[in-house]
């Protein structure tokens, strides 16, 4: 997953240099914007846990791209305050890509609990 992350950093550059790219676990943005875009991560994971318990992997894949969109704008300010916390949630979601890819329901399911617990986890040690 960490591949997908620095690709998706590096393609969205629109500077001739590769130097000023900034990956998305390098930002830092205020707790406020971890707090509010937290459930809508957790609202994506379950999206796709829906979708592939029905059977649309189709779906559940364009829900777990959006699942990205999302963690990228978050994931540098978790890293920074708990990197455990980071690591748990990187977990998560590559359970919830492979699952998708893999069509594995269960992995889905599974995945898209972790980040629930884990989003749940942080926001309750991580206050401020």
């Amino acid at each position: 997953m960490a591949f997908a992350l620095v690709a998706g950093a590096c393609s969205s550059s629109k500077s001739s240099s590769s130097s000023t790219t900034v990956p998305p676990e390098s930002i830092k943005v205020p707790m406020a914007q971890v707090r509010a875009d937290l459930p809508k991560l957790v609202a994506k994971g379950n999206a796709v846990a829906a979708a592939a318990d029905s059977g649309d992997f189709e779906t559940a894949k364009q829900e777990a791209d959006g699942i990205e969109s999302i963690w990228n704008k978050i994931e540098g300010r978790i890293k920074a305050e708990d990197p455990d916390s980071y690591i748990a949630f990187e977990d998560a979601q590559a359970k919830i890509t492979n699952g998708v890819a893999d069509k594995k329901v269960a992995d889905v399911k599974a995945g898209a609990e972790a980040q629930a617990t884990q989003a749940t986890e942080f926001l309750q040690h991580h206050t401020s």
